[in-house]
């Protein structure tokens, strides 16, 4: 049977062989085979071999399905042995499924009028039950008068499973896209609306059909709207930053502020194609933290008012240094200020400035008010007044380290300080800046023991003793607000702005 179809084949229809060689007829093409040539081309050798080792299945069948010849590749994709295929129909082997039958017989009538089909796709069984798609194209050809008809079988099964794949994470994005919680915007390059989905039609009160193809900056609040095209187009050059506050307009003008993240898609090769915006509505947060914020200035402005209570009341046990506490405060936050430190770290400074000598309130009023110079015992008292504020005020739960720094306001840079003899950055920064600012306002008022040396003297003994008990960094500061003009104490008069200017410039 094998050697009558090979004969066939190398006696049948030349435009059939040409075909299953790879071979396309071309009128323009002169060159003329000879010799050796013509007989190795019109070989049944040849053919066999084209035929057998073709990386599709290649078969033979009459006008009923029946099988006359397969190759091996035929072989390989129905898993029936050519002896098994030749002789028997596509039905009696259960090659197709029920449903794609008709379709199968549809071909074949075509085929008996003479006319090519495919190329089409069917799910192919083979003989061990495993199923695999395939592409079909089939060509009528006469061979001896008979009509038979040449298949050509491709396995698609991976392209098919890659495609249904793709389409099952279409379906998915598509499903997280349009169920989202948060706005999802596509911008094309133009700045407009290529695909919304339905939260981002909610959110802006748009039907999305009227979001699409909509410019950027109409669901902009225009205080927002700075060169948006140019903005776009520099989105699409870089990767964008991943999370910006926004405020957006809905359709009836109303603005309300939005959280958005960025990011740029991209295509296989690395061109970008959309910017997506993931886009949340943060009205009711905003609200939260402007509530909160509210809350935080109502908290310490009653702490300032409790803090300014305590120091009102050590200083009416000793009227002396009344305002004294204050004074330094201000000085302290001044020399803050001009150290660039942070809003917060000067706060801080300042409302410990305001309580830093409230351990005097332990400190017997006589003592306080002595006209004359303190004995040993009584100047130990006075001393411990650093550790005394700390234990009153250690419990307060404060934003800041207000207990630490008034324990630490009498130490001094080179550690010959009280109480803990600490020096260096093993002081708090806070700690430095009150401490010079203390010595400067003390020497600068009068106090009941002696009079007031006055603001030279206090700004030449910060001078002096600059790294040595006082902090460069604060005393230059300090040196250079008295020098510059920047701060004044109230009710002192600053007739020595020469002097401090001298003290700065000695400093070289």
């Amino acid at each position: 049977m094998n050697s009558r179809i090979h004969s066939l084949l190398a006696k049948g229809n030349r435009r059939l062989r040409l075909k299953i060689a790879g071979t396309r007829l071309n009128p323009k093409n002169n060159y003329q085979p000879k010799g050796a040539e013509q007989e190795l081309m019109n070989s049944e050798e040849v053919f066999k071999i084209i035929f057998e080792y073709a990386p599709d299945a290649l078969y033979l069948n009459d006008l009923k399905g029946t099988f006359v010849y397969g190759n091996r590749k035929a072989e390989k994709l129905t898993g029936y042995p050519r002896e098994e295929l030749i002789g028997k129909s596509f039905l009696k082997l259960g090659l197709l499924p029920l449903d794609q039958i008709p379709k199968a017989a549809s071909l074949l009538v075509r085929n008996a009028l003479d006319k090519p089909t495919g190329p089409d796709e069917f799910v192919l069984k083979s003989k061990a039950g495993g199923h695999a798609w395939v592409e079909i194209s089939t060509y009528p050809v006469k061979i001896k008068g008979k009509t038979l008809v040449l298949g050509i079988a491709r396995d698609i099964t991976d392209r098919k499973l890659a495609g249904e794949a793709l389409e099952k994470n279409e379906t998915k994005y598509r499903e997280l896209f349009e169920c989202a919680n948060d706005a999802i915007f596509l911008l094309d390059s133009e700045g407009k609306h290529a695909l919304v989905n339905k939260k981002a039609a909610e959110m802006l009160g748009y039907p999305i059909e009227e979001l699409i193809g909509l410019p950027y900056k109409d669901i902009i609040a225009p205080s927002e709207y700075k060169n948006t095209q140019n903005r776009i187009v520099t989105l699409l050059e870089s990767e964008p930053s991943s999370l910006q506050e926004r405020v957006f307009r809905k359709k009836d003008g109303t603005e309300f502020p939005v959280e958005i993240n960025l990011s740029t898609i991209r295509d296989a090769e690395g061109r970008p194609l959309y910017i997506q915006r993931i886009v949340r509505d943060i009205t009711d947060r905003k609200r939260a933290e402007n509530e909160l914020i509210q809350t935080a200035n109502k908290l310490r402005q009653a702490l300032r008012s409790i803090v300014q209570a305590l120091a009102s009341t050590v200083e009416k046990r000793d009227p002396y240094t009344a305002g004294h506490q204050s004074r330094t405060a201000d000085l302290a936050r001044a020399i803050a200020f001009e150290m660039a430190l942070s809003e917060d770290h000067i706060e801080g400074v300042y409302m410990a400035g305001v309580i830093h000598d409230i351990g005097k309130i332990s400190i017997p009023a006589e003592i306080l008010s002595k006209p004359s110079r303190l004995n040993d015992l009584e100047l130990s008292l006075v001393k411990d007044h650093s550790r005394i504020g700390y234990e009153i005020l250690r419990e307060i739960s404060f934003p800041w380290p207000i207990a630490q720094i008034v324990y630490q306001h009498h130490e001094r840079f080179n550690g010959s300080g009280y109480p803990q003899g600490l020096s260096g950055e093993d002081i708090l920064i806070e700690a430095r800046i009150l401490g010079v600012a203390d010595v400067l306002e003390a020497m600068a008022s009068d106090r009941p023991y002696r009079p007031a040396h006055g603001l030279p003297r206090a700004l030449e003994e910060i001078s002096k003793n600059r790294g040595i008990l006082y902090d460069p960094g604060v005393a230059d500061a300090c040196l250079r607000i008295f020098a510059e003009g920047k701060f004044s104490f109230n009710k002192i008069e600053i007739e020595a702005s020469e002097a401090s200017r001298a003290a700065v410039k000695s400093l070289g």
